[in-house]
C-alpha cells in the first residue's frame, strides 16, 4: 500500500486531497503544519511526501534536510 504524508496549511485542500488519495486506495496522513514533522515521518514511514512550500510561518523547503535525515530515500 502506498503511504502518503500530505503537509499543507490549506485545510480544505488537505481534506480534498486526503479524500481523493484515500479513494485511490492510499493510506494518507494529513497535517497542516510542520510541527513534529521528523517524528511523523519516522512513525508513519511514508512512501511519498507531498509538502507545501509555504506552510503558515514555516518553510517546507527548509524542512527537507530534517526529513532526509529521518527517511533519506522518500520522494
Amino acid at each position: 500500500m502506498i503511504r502518503v504524508l500530505l503537509i499543507d496549511d490549506d485545510v480544505v485542500f488537505g481534506q480534498m486531497m486526503t479524500a481523493a488519495l484515500t479513494a485511490q486506495g492510499m493510506e494518507v496522513h494529513y497535517q497542516n503544519s510542520l510541527t513534529a514533522v521528523g517524528d511523523i515521518v519516522h512513525q508513519f514511514q511514508p512512501s511519498i511526501i507531498l509538502l507545501d512550500i509555504e506552510i503558515g510561518p514555516g518553510d517546507g523547503i527548509k524542512a527537507v534536510p530534517l526529513i532526509r535525515t529521518v527517511h533519506p530515500m522518500v520522494p
